[in-house]
């Protein structure tokens, strides 16, 4: 009796811990926007109108997770350059971005062939950690799949002008200063 408490106690443990270990977001490689298996990520649904279920790798290899997003860190203020939503399957499904817990619109939204096609342009990255997921809007079939695209980023670059500007106010402050009276006394 003891025996067969302790397995199910360590077999309940162990599944704990599996499930605690692919609890974690899938994180992307801010350098090459893919993730730590040099790839994109392919995401799952069971069911319209939530949050996609899990996130694996393309062709079923790879890793699952139950918590479905995806995260980037950056040390910089980036520029991601596209973030897409491909849908995998079957015509009729749309995709909202959850970026940082918000849906954020998409720059353009088609249908080439009936499937989906989300693209975000140019989404400023603040330095830090951030996350992304997908929410099923619209789904033609009570489970599917799609991709999740991420490009490089870019990190934010310095404004052309700002080296001038910054010249310029120097050059006033010193002719400001060369222009102020020698100290008179009051009298």
């Amino acid at each position: 009796m003891k025996k067969s408490v302790c397995a199910l106690a360590a077999m309940a443990l162990a599944g704990l811990l599996s499930f605690s270990a692919n609890a974690a977001p899938v994180v992307v490689d801010p350098a090459t926007g893919l993730d730590s298996q040099g790839i994109d990520q392919r995401f799952f649904w069971d069911g319209a109108g939530a949050q996609i279920d899990s996130i694996g790798l393309p062709g079923g290899g790879g890793i699952d997770t139950f918590d479905p997003q995806w995260q980037i860190t950056v040390a910089n203020d980036t520029v991601l350059g596209l973030v897409a939503a491909i849908d995998g399957f079957d015509p009729g499904d749309a995709f909202d971005l959850i970026f940082d817990g918000n849906v954020i619109p998409w720059d353009s939204e088609t249908t080439p062939g009936g499937l989906f096609l989300g693209e975000r342009f140019s989404l400023f990255l603040s330095a830090g950690t951030h996350t992304f997921s997908i929410f099923v809007r619209d789904g033609s079939a009570d489970v599917g799949a799609g991709y999740l695209n991420f490009s490089a980023v870019n990190e934010v670059p310095l404004p052309a002008a700002l080296p001038l500007f910054l010249a310029g106010l120097a050059t006033l402050g010193v002719a400001r200063r060369k222009r102020r009276p020698a100290h008179m006394p009051t009298g």
